[in-house]
């Protein structure tokens, strides 16, 4: 079932870009069963004959009468770069899933977090200001994680005292591009990766840089900050998976800190040429 939008004729006479594109339009329709569908578009339904222009076509599943997202532009991976920390507690819980296999529960992450160097030239990364800009070749020495939440380890005080969670980190790096001198991305292939059942702190700290005395001997605590990714590019993109426990409230979540140790190479000039 679609419902076709009355077809924009642009104005005679119209030059300017506002005057040429229509608004958006959004047209519903119903899969009947899955497969392999094509999708075209006609110049005039009518059968007279027309041009079209077309820009922005976003094909995306819908709850039934709920209107379409905001465009996003994506590429093969469908992996978006989006600015968007710090965001509503409420939402970032509502980014993971609760799912249980193997004998065990967790809250996984439905779209993988994607970390991309190269847009830190542009100054519109969310990294901005957080990673040093300016150099290439960023690589991972050490990664801790921090949950933020009052409450969030919680039993009643009939068990024992606990000031961690434990967590998966998968780190997809199969087409990773590596930053050269000159500032371009060099995709390489880096397979896949991960942290596996680390331990994560959650003792209702924020924690904030520089690092307080305190924040900074809790992420000496051994098993805290794990080398697993050492060597491994900062680019690609992460998965994570936090799993439950008898004293987890995720209710009470607020925010996901990664804590990250990292390297990079810095241009020398000689002869100051």
């Amino acid at each position: 079932m679609a419902e076709t939008p009355a077809p924009f004729v642009p104005a005679a006479g119209a030059s300017t870009p506002a005057a040429l594109w229509s608004s958006r339009h959004a047209v519903r329709f119903e899969v009947p069963a899955a497969g392999t569908y094509r999708v075209g578009f006609a110049a005039s339904a009518t059968g007279a004959l027309g041009s079209v222009a077309l820009a922005h076509v976003q094909l995306e599943k819908a709850a039934p009468g709920a209107a379409p997202t905001d465009y996003a532009p994506t590429g093969a991976s469908r992996t978006i770069l989006r600015g968007m920390c710090p965001i509503a507690a409420s939402k970032l819980r509502a980014a993971f899933e609760r799912r249980c296999e193997a004998n065990a529960c967790f809250y996984e992450l439905t779209r993988p977090l994607a970390i991309n160097t190269e847009s830190l030239h542009d100054g519109a990364s969310p990294l901005a200001g957080k990673l040093a800009r300016g150099n290439h070749n960023y690589r991972h020495i050490t990664l801790g994680l921090n949950l933020v939440g009052q409450g969030i380890l919680d039993c009643g005080g009939t068990c024992p005292a606990a000031g961690y969670v434990e967590y998966d980190l998968e780190h997809n790096a199969r087409y990773a591009g590596i930053l050269d001198r000159n500032g371009a991305a060099r995709p390489f292939d880096f397979g896949l990766a991960g942290i596996r059942h680390g331990k994560g702190i959650a003792m209702e700290r924020h924690l904030s840089f520089p690092l307080s005395s305190i924040d900074e001997g809790l992420l000496r605590q051994a098993g805290i900050e794990k080398p697993e990714l050492r060597g491994r590019p900062l680019d690609g993109k992460y998965r994570l998976r936090v799993y439950e426990s008898p004293q987890l409230r995720w209710s009470r979540l607020e925010d996901i800190q990664l804590v990250l140790q990292y390297r990079y190479w810095s241009p020398i000039h000689a002869n100051g040429n």
